[in-house]
Parts: structure tokens; sequence; C-alpha cells
């Protein structure tokens, strides 16, 4: 994670939002002194200057922080950093009295938050003893990196009439040979698309794997590879007409953008399915020239990434027809995914709304419930609820290559993880079929994996990890013990 600019603002320009519970509050010439009224608490706001794009680029919020100190009882307990309305992060309990100055620095989910909309405000709770007590702030303010930087590598992906290049970023280089790779492991990113995120994900994951002993070595023998889906709703900048990107849909097997690349008025690119993009990046850094003693690759994604990879997982031509050959096996992991792919036209729900304890227990409701029962969750026709993204009706061009009897056949056979935080409740439904796979993410991927057990039965080869004290952070799935266990554990 890099910074690439900060902006910051004087302590004494701080707001107080009760000025009638306060004894004083004093601006100096380098901070603001707030003297509390006994036993109240107030809040104190800062209005941090926020340039929401630079040089053409979003900028995404790092590190919101301020410097204060406090004594004879005041104290602080909560801080609120906002983007316009919406709270982007809290950090609780900071502290109470302290010697001198001391920073306090709130974490950003960067899952979730991708670049910032409006303007950064950093909310701090104040707390006052029974005899008052005082807080004294210098400064406040944030860094930030640039959100969506194209990836610095390219692979040639060749269309119907014109060489295209896809971005990415990788640890290594993925086209000199190493004798070391015993592992390449992708790390495909959610919304947003930052490459440089997920590939930093990545490098986490394996050192902690490394200091864990899951794998000693896994920051010699492992090749990480972060590709870019450049989307063109995400990314702020003008695309260059030779960089692949897509216009909406990624993370479903997503059609290319049509390009006019020699101004002829003829589209030069046609459609590309990510799957086929994701295929031939495989396929490129899976050969024995490269990396003799590669054994495994580990396809990873999370969030909208997650929807990609549940669908990749099960339609890839890739596995049985490059690396199975080759001698390699294939492990995927679906992290934190918004929806999935259905195997047949029904869908479960649970008992009751009790489904955290009921989830490894037998608390299910075994009655599948049909389609037609949600026909009031949204006007949409019943049968789309089964369409592709969601399932195997109306299928687009890749998956019908392969055909729904074929994605039947090899899906529940293939080394498929599902990675998921016990928080993960985030309820946002972008589309109505989701309504029926859950109340949220967490749900959704219970009751899936329910139905594939009903739907393979002793036939599946999936494996279920549910992470404690997580929500949707890709980067705590992956550096969870089951997350490094999967990635970087031993095939069996």
């Amino acid at each position: 994670m890099s910074l690439d600019h900060a902006l910051w603002i004087h302590g004494h320009s701080a707001e107080i939002e009760y000025p009638n519970r306060v004894a004083s509050m004093i601006q100096k010439g380098y901070y603001v002194s707030v003297q509390g009224n006994p036993s109240t608490t107030n809040w104190l706001h800062f209005a941090v200057p926020t340039a929401a794009i630079v040089d053409n680029y979003r900028m995404r919020p790092i590190t919101p922080q301020f410097l204060y100190r406090s004594d004879g009882g005041g104290s602080i307990d909560k801080v609120d950093v906002y983007d316009g309305e919406e709270i982007i992060a809290t950090y609780e309990n900071p502290a109470g009295d302290i010697d001198g100055w001391r920073w306090i620095r709130v974490g950003v989910n960067h899952d979730e938050i991708q670049s910032v909309k409006w303007g950064i405000g950093i909310s701090i709770r104040l707390r006052f003893g029974r005899h008052g007590g005082q807080l004294e702030f210098k400064s406040a303010g944030c860094d930030f990196e640039y959100a969506n930087r194209l990836g610095t590598q390219r692979l040639q992906i060749y269309t119907k009439k014109a060489p295209l290049e896809f971005p990415y970023r990788s640890n290594l280089p993925i086209d000199i040979p190493n004798e070391s790779i015993e592992r390449i492991v992708i790390s495909l990113h959610g919304t947003g698309g930052n490459a440089d995120f997920y590939l930093s994900n990545g490098l986490a994951a394996a050192k902690a794997a490394a200091d864990a002993g899951v794998d000693n070595r896994a920051m010699e023998n492992t090749l990480i590879i972060a590709p870019q889906f450049l989307g063109t709703k995400e990314y702020c900048r003008r695309i260059a007409p030779n960089i692949l990107h897509w216009n909406g849909g990624r993370a479903s097997s997503a059609e290319s953008i049509e390009q006019d690349l020699n101004g002829n008025g003829v589209p030069d690119s046609g459609t590309l399915s990510s799957f086929t993009v994701m295929d031939t990046l495989l396929e490129q850094v899976c050969r024995r020239s490269l990396f003799p003693n590669l054994m495994s690759v580990v396809v990873a994604g999370h969030s909208n990434g997650g929807r990609f990879m549940s669908r990749y997982a099960a339609t890839s031509r890739f596995e049985q027809e490059v690396a199975t050959p080759r001698g390699i096996h294939v492990r995927y992991l679906v992290m934190g995914s918004g929806s999935y792919l259905y195997m047949d036209d029904r869908r479960l729900t649970f008992e009751d709304d009790t489904y955290l304890t009921a989830a490894h227990s037998d608390d299910w409701r075994d009655t599948i419930v049909n389609l037609e029962d949600f026909s009031s969750v949204c006007d949409v026709d019943v049968g789309k609820f089964n369409d592709w993204p969601w399932g195997l009706s109306d299928l687009w061009p890749y998956p019908a290559q392969v055909g729904k009897n074929q994605i039947q056949n090899q899906f529940g056979a293939r080394d498929v993880h599902y990675i998921v935080g016990e928080l993960d409740l985030s309820a946002s439904f972008t589309e109505c079929p989701e309504r029926v796979q859950g109340q949220d993410t967490l749900a959704k991927t219970l009751l899936y994996f329910r139905h594939l057990e009903q739907f393979y039965e002793s036939d599946l080869q999936h494996h279920l990890h549910v992470v404690p004290d997580v929500g949707h952070s890709g980067r705590r799935e992956m550096m969870a013990s089951q997350g490094l266990a999967a990635i970087f554990g031993p095939i069996t």
C-alpha cells in the first residue's frame, strides 16, 4: 500500500457539537483545548480537506488520524470517520488520560471502501469524568492512495483482429524460468479493481504462512499474480483502446467492450469472456518450461472476485484441458461472495433467523423451497431467478460451450474452498435473483453449501470455512488459519 497524497487540518479548526457542555474551548496557536463540564459527553468534529480526484485518479483513504493529549479526567471513547453521510471506519475505546501527545490512527476496510466520494470528516466522542477534564488536539488529517492504479505489467491477449493488453501485478516475473516456484496464487480483486492491493493481500498471506509454519518457504516458492479486470464504471481515467476492459458484469463472466481501434467503424475485439482471459493467463504461467517444479495453482477471489470464482470453479475448461494433463493441481477459493451459481432450480431457506447458531448443526429446513415461492420478492419473471449467472438456464457463451450437464458433472469433484467471515452480514442486493439465495453474505454461503451437499451427496469435494470475528475482509480471510491452510497447506 503506497502513500500518494495527504491532507491535514490544524487543531484549532475543530468544531464542538454541544457548546453548552464545555466549560471552555480555546483555540491557541498550535492546538485547541477543550475543558469539559463534569460527567458529560460531547463530539468534536474535524472537516478534513479532501481531494476526491488527483491527476485524474480517484483517491482512496488509507489512514484517517489525529494527534491529541488528555489530562484530569478527559478521555476519548469512540471515533467515527465519515465520507459524506456514510461512516467508513469506527474506532472504539482509544484511550483515557495519557502523558504527552499521542496519535490515533483509524483503519479503513479497503474491501468495502474503494474510493472517497464526498469528503472526509473525523468525529471524536469526548467523555469527561466527575471533575470534568481537559483534551487538546494539535492536528487531524488523512493519508490517501490512488484507487484503481493501472497495473504496470501486461499480458498480451490476442483477439479476432488485434492484440490487447491485459494489466496485472505480480511479485515475480511470470515469463522467466524459476525452479523455486512450486505454487501459483491468483489473488483476484473485488469491486474497484485494485490489483496493487490484492497483490499486497497475497504477499501478506505468504508471509503469515511462513511465520506460522504452514509453509516455511512460502515467500520463495510462491508466484502471486493479481489480475486487473478493468470496468469502465470503476475506473476514473480514460482507458486507452489497447487496454482490455469491460463494460459491466465482469464478476459473472463479462463481455468486453467492443472497440474500434483503427476508426473504421467495425469493432475489433468482438466479445471476450473474462473467463477466457483467466484461462489464457493460467495457460501462459502453468508451463513446465518456466516452472518445472510447479505443483499447484490456487485461484482465489474475494467479494465480487468471489462471485467470479464461484462461477469459474464450476465452468472452467482450464483444469481438464491444461492443468490435469500437465500434472498440476487446481484449487479454487471463493471468499465472501455475494451470490452463487446453483446446480438446479431449487433454493433452501433457514428455519428461522438464527442461522449464526444453525451454521454447523442440523437445524436446516429440509423442505426445499421452489422458485415460485419467491415470486413476490421483486418484479422479475420467476424463470430469471435460475438464469446465468445464478443458475444454469440461459447460459452465456463461455458456460454454454461447456454445457449444463458437464458443469453439473465436473463441479462437485473439484477442489473448492468457501471462506466467509462470521460477521459478514452485508445485506446489499444488486440483482433481484440474489435475494432468494439468502439475506446476507454469510447466510448465502451457508445455504449454498447445504445446497451442494444435497445435490452431490457423498461425491462433493468442497469445503466450507467460517472465520470467527471477521467481516467482509479478503485480507483477513486469507490470513486466517483456514485461509493459510487452504492456500499454502499441502494438497491432499
